[in-house]
């Protein structure tokens, strides 16, 4: 029974030293918000706590024979500790659900070699001594077995035992060709295959004539190339880079893929897909509604944030490529949250683009695409002052005023944050907009779905979610925003959102016309379908 109470103790202070840690990373991750819905400085104070209940429990650890003589009886401490233990538990899951729940496994992941370090060293000197002398043999043995896998993991990274595709490929339209980009569960080097001309062609997903090693690869293939191509996707496992090198392991291979586009098509279906917030698994289902579609159109905010490149495979490319069934392109435009990440912009580098905002010009339209960053000013407290795109918007403003007007072409502009239209980049840019003559402008981050018109173009706000299919979150219960019922448990615990939408835009032959559709993925019921009159004539 000794040894158990122990063990049991050494527990609770393991649970006690890591919360501090953890909360540093939770709060790291979203603190802003926290600190501005309850009091600044409130997630400081907590770790505060946090770190004088980890020495109360040392200290317990320290004092537990009854033979030491304390001012305060130990059950009394334990018990106390015990109780902020499992309070301070509880508010690192509040947090870490209302703040971003998908990179908490990330970042509890990443603190496994520290918590099982922590723990071999409190069990080895508090525990272990309590062990008779053959079992404590034994333990030691296992301990010492855990100590060196653990300093493995942590040298060498913790990777899946199973490699293979994560993903299937998407094609994306960059405007000077197509990027296929695809996805591993692993680190690996990888390579593309396809038909044409009669003859077989390999692209390895390189960088300045150097195969890059990583869990995103991406490779460019020019119009003409790719236009009708039957092909397939490979990797190779890497075990880590060298000089002059690399181990390279285990090979996968995908099933064949037939990738069909016609860029000189009038008259096209046009899919449209935003905020889908970690839910891109539900795009399929509302684009299956949709007929047979020529193009999808990727207006950002697909993940809540992001603290990995696996969770741009997972969330981005994944989702995508399922959509489209790799057989036809799609084009993507940044979001908000795609803003808040440090090396966001080396990933989208991966999914081959220079820059966010960018031409496409296909089926007659040309596609104008911006970049609305975070959509506020940079002093906005949610983003912990990290934010300078005002220089940024300059940059991208002066770009936009140097594009040609185009009067042969269907002129489209293509931004996440349009609400109002665009009241951040101010009326410089719509000034432009309408110089360059946008037929429409199509945008999501609202939650609503509408179509608003202005003298000059068609405003699409395809919101991506709508307020009554939003998620309900642990915290609701407690602050009695919610009922505790079978209905919002589901919501919780089975699918975050009750419904999916997504936007619907019929172009015909002679583009006359614009049709507007909005679609949810359990019904087939339009939720809005308007058709408008092309404000500018083709010349």
């Amino acid at each position: 029974m000794k040894v158990v109470k122990r063990v049991f103790l050494v527990l609770l202070t393991v649970l006690a030293i890591v919360n501090p840690l953890l909360s540093f990373g939770v709060f790291a991750l979203g603190y802003p918000q926290i600190d501005n819905e309850i009091f600044t400085g409130f997630s400081y104070l907590l770790l505060i706590l946090m770190g004088v209940n980890a020495a109360f429990m040392l200290f317990c650890l320290f004092f537990y024979k009854k033979d030491r003589r304390i001012a305060i009886p130990i059950r009394i401490v334990i018990g106390f500790s015990t109780l902020l233990s499992v309070f301070f538990t509880l508010i690192n899951y509040v947090t870490a659900t209302r703040a971003v729940p998908e990179a908490t496994r990330f970042l509890v992941i990443g603190m496994l070699p520290i918590f099982a370090a922590v723990f071999g060293s409190l069990f080895a000197l508090f525990a272990l001594p309590s062990f008779k002398v053959k079992a404590r043999k034994v333990v030691a043995a296992v301990l010492f077995a855990a100590v060196v896998l653990t300093c493995s993991a942590y040298l060498f990274k913790l990777v899946p035992f199973k490699f293979e595709l994560a993903t299937d490929p998407l094609v994306l339209d960059i405007g000077t060709g197509y990027s296929v980009a695809w996805g591993t569960n692993a680190e690996a080097v990888a390579y593309l295959t396809y038909e044409s001309g009669g003859e077989e062609k390999t692209v390895w997903s390189s960088i300045e004539g150097t195969k890059r090693v990583g869990v995103i690869h991406s490779v460019f293939l020019p119009y003409d190339e790719f236009k009708d191509a039957d092909y397939s996707i490979h990797a190779v496992r890497s075990h880590g880079t060298l000089p002059y090198g690399s181990h390279l392991g285990k090979a996968v291979d995908s099933q064949s893929f037939h990738f069909s586009d016609d860029r000189t098509k009038l008259g096209v279906n046009i899919a449209s897909f935003s905020d889908w917030h970690n839910l891109g698994y539900l795009l399929p289902e509302t684009a299956s509604r949709m007929g047979k579609l020529d193009l999808i159109l990727m207006l950002g905010d697909f993940s809540d944030y992001y603290v990995s490149e696996s969770m741009i495979v997972s969330n981005v490319i994944k989702d995508m490529a399922t959509a489209t069934k790799s057989s036809i392109p799609a084009i993507l435009v940044k979001g908000n949250h795609e803003a808040r990440a440090d090396g966001l912009y080396d990933v989208w580098s991966q999914l081959g683009l220079s820059k966010n905002y960018y031409q496409v010009e296909r089926n007659g339209i040309l596609f104008t695409v911006l970049d609305s960053g975070e959509a506020v000013s940079d002093e906005y407290y949610e983003h912990g002052g990290m934010n300078d795109f005002e220089r940024y918007d300059k940059e991208q403003l002066e770009w936009y005023k140097s594009l040609p007007l185009r009067t042969d072409v269907f002129n489209a502009l293509l931004c996440h944050t349009t609400h109002g239209f665009l009241p951040y980049f101010g009326g410089e840019f719509r000034a432009e907009t309408e110089r360059l003559q946008m037929q429409f402008v199509v945008g999501g981050h609202t939650g609503h779905s509408r179509v608003i018109a202005y003298d000059k173009f068609y405003n699409f706000e395809e919101g991506g979610w709508e307020t009554d299919g939003n998620a309900v979150e642990p915290l609701d219960f407690v602050t009695g925003a919610k009922k505790i019922n079978l209905e919002n448990l589901r919501r919780v615990f089975l699918k975050n959102y009750y419904y999916f939408i997504g936007g619907q835009i019929l172009i015909p032959a002679d583009r006359s016309t614009i049709t507007f559709k909005i679609l949810r993925n359990d019904s087939p019921t339009e939720l809005l379908n308007k058709t408008v009159t092309a404000i500018y004539p083709i010349v």
